[in-house]
């Protein structure tokens, strides 16, 4: 049998994951926008209400299932990004044992790097805190507040192409959800409080 008569059955196969493909994306888009719409739920876990049908957590349970909700830019939004990866996700309000409460500050320039052709860079910070509740009851077990910045020192030099912008804001952003992984990877096991 000559390769040429493989090559149909092979773009048949390629088609075919193709296909899949384009009908697999948007179904899980569209259940993870669902996902979050019910993960916002927890909202009411960190104003220290509890949410009664979230899942019971006990001190001693070993990696927790978790949510995180974000308020940021006078925006809220669940974070699964601010996780590290091996952490255990809750993607429903019914599986989530605790939720992180991460409230994040405006963006504040702490420093203006200056370079040739009047282009600036300005260096920002975000400071924040988080709270890490028991989703069922709303009781606090731990508090952290920290501040994320960008590079803390200028950049000797910076490569610009002839389309860049003459003013940066480097926000910070990337940072904030580094540190707010790092906290929650270090805080899985979280003793539980006395009343």
């Amino acid at each position: 049998m000559s390769s040429d008569s493989k090559t149909p059955l092979w773009n048949y196969f390629v088609y075919g994951i193709l296909a899949l493909s384009a009908i697999a994306a948007p179904l899980g888009f569209w259940g993870y926008r669902a996902s979050a719409k019910n993960l916002l739920a927890l909202q009411a876990a960190c104003e220290g209400t509890g949410v009664p049908t979230a899942t019971s957590y006990e001190s001693g349970d070993t990696d927790p299932k978790m949510a995180v909700i974000v308020t940021k830019d006078a925006q809220l939004a669940v974070g699964h990004r601010y996780m590290s990866l091996d952490s255990k996700r809750a993607w429903k309000t019914k599986g989530a044992q605790l939720v992180a409460c991460v409230n994040v500050g405006p963006a504040e320039t702490f420093e203006t790097c200056r370079y040739s052709g009047n282009y600036q860079i300005h260096q920002q910070k975000r400071a924040g805190e988080i709270e890490l509740v028991v989703a069922q009851t709303g009781e606090v077990l731990e508090r952290h507040e920290f501040t994320a910045y960008t590079d803390k020192v200028c950049p000797e030099s910076v490569k610009l192409s002839s389309g860049s912008p003459k003013v940066r804001y480097d926000r910070a952003d990337g940072s904030v959800r580094n540190t707010v992984a790092g906290w929650l990877k270090q805080v899985r096991q979280v003793p539980k409080t006395s009343n």
